[in-house]
């Protein structure tokens, strides 16, 4: 998870542990299993709660600025399919890194920018999350360029690998929902369907192009984590960028569940097994 400080990234995250958290999976196949950072998630859930919904206060604390050679955190969340036959267990890592180190790491990305952004490689896909109401704003255009610039840094350091993901969120929707209507799932892939904000995002669609030349897989979300605070009402189209990157990271071929031969006079146990596998 990617993106310019202030862009949402973090609260983003507490969202969606808190959907999965209380059942609201939407679309997502699959269902809450483990954490081993479920301390980390309830810190910011706890922060979440204490929102009071002013719209100069934050929502989460930014995430801080490491030291020079602290490369970050990671947030583990376990996940099991709803399929009922599958029976795997997905061990997700989502990143929880800095803006300032990441948009250091976009300007020049030198071996100590490198070291704290080494997982970019090895990552099954992206959310690269960007302030739709900042777009807006006066300093939009110098967002564009920063955001486009990222996400070609991110398609360069990735490397050509066929079937990743690249998902753009636009967060803080619910404050520009009064000027942009999101776009039907049919026509969010065109800029033009996103008014104003498609008119202002040249340098991000321009990278989304080269994205899809390096055969990568994108689409545009529109979100809003918490339009509200949480005793006031429910986040918007949170799980719609997981549910799309999932889809993309965990198309592996399945290996044939191993079938183990029945021998006759076995015990009663296994003489059950057996009359449940014949038809």
């Amino acid at each position: 998870m990617l993106g310019p400080y202030d862009a949402g990234k973090t609260s983003l995250m507490a969202s969606f542990f808190l959907q999965i958290a209380n059942g609201h999976y939407g679309a997502l196949p699959y269902r809450f299993a483990s954490s081993r950072t479920l301390y980390g998630f309830q810190d910011l859930v706890d922060r979440a709660n204490r929102w009071s919904g002013k719209q100069g206060e934050q929502v989460v604390e930014h995430t801080p600025k490491e030291e020079p050679e602290d490369p970050g955190r990671f947030l583990h969340i376990g996940l099991r399919p709803s399929e009922p036959t599958d029976d795997r267990h997905l061990d997700i890592l989502l990143t929880d890194v800095a803006g300032e180190w990441i948009e250091e790491w976009t300007r020049r990305a030198d071996e100590s920018a490198r070291r704290r952004l080494a997982f970019v490689p090895r990552s099954d896909g992206f959310l690269v999350v960007v302030d739709a109401s900042a777009l807006l704003g006066p300093s939009g255009g110098k967002m564009d360029a920063a955001v486009g610039r990222l996400i070609r840094r991110i398609v360069a350091s990735a490397g050509e690998r066929e079937g990743r993901g690249l998902a753009l969120v636009f967060s803080k929707f619910d404050r520009v929902i009064d000027q942009i209507a999101p776009p039907e799932e049919t026509a969010c892939q065109e800029r033009s369907a996103w008014g104003r904000l498609g008119k202002v995002t040249g340098a991000i669609w321009g990278a989304l192009e080269r994205a899809r030349e390096a055969r990568f897989h994108t689409s545009p979300f529109a979100v809003s984590a918490f339009p509200r605070p949480l005793h006031q009402g429910q986040p918007a189209g949170v799980m719609a960028p997981f549910t799309w990157l999932m889809a993309l990271a965990d198309r592996r071929d399945r290996w044939p569940r191993p079938s183990f031969p029945i021998p006759h006079g076995a015990s009663p146990f296994q003489a059950m097994r057996r009359s449940e596998a014949e038809p």
